[in-house]
């Protein structure tokens, strides 16, 4: 609500597969409609055209509370040049680098994660910079060729380490 309050033109998807059942789901239904956000908010689903649904966003948003290892979703966000603001929690930090290529906020804190995305979308020259920083960061890190050279210079090592025993 607070991102609407600045921004009230913006949107969000909710992407990713979820169960009505659950009562994680009930009680988020159930504050959509007490903030009465509804309208902004599209859940997808299950989806497998994640380009086309990056592609549609300025910024991604994981505010996960529960660690999740590293995300597909900040490493694909990021080959699209897209920024993150991201719960620091797990693997998160290790992509993520506050003010460089997102924001970083504490976990289960709604005004946080409210404050680190008004800090991004504000501002469409950090927008940028902060993509390009992410693009820049996924294509040493985590391109084909770098992880190959990675792998070839461990085994580099390794032999070096043999031979001189």
């Amino acid at each position: 609500k607070k991102v609407l309050e600045r921004f009230s033109n913006a949107a969000f998807f909710v992407v990713g597969r979820y169960n009505e059942e659950r009562k994680t789901f009930r009680d988020l239904s159930k504050r959509i409609k007490e903030l009465g956000v509804g309208d902004k908010l599209i859940f997808t689903g299950f989806r497998e055209d994640i380009p086309e649904i990056i592609s549609a966003m300025d910024i991604t948003v994981n505010a996960s509370y529960d660690g999740e290892g590293l995300t597909g979703a900040i490493r694909e966000s990021f080959a699209m040049k897209k920024p993150v603001v991201a719960t620091n929690i797990a693997g998160n930090p290790e992509l993520v680098f506050d003010g460089m290529t997102g924001v970083l906020v504490p976990p289960k804190s709604s005004s946080a994660l409210a404050e680190g995305i008004i800090k991004v979308a504000g501002d469409t020259r950090i927008l940028r910079e902060m993509g390009e920083n992410a693009n820049k960061l996924i294509l040493e890190k985590f391109s084909l060729k770098s992880r190959i050279s990675g792998i070839e210079n461990f085994y580099y090592e390794l032999l070096e380490k043999r031979l001189s025993l």
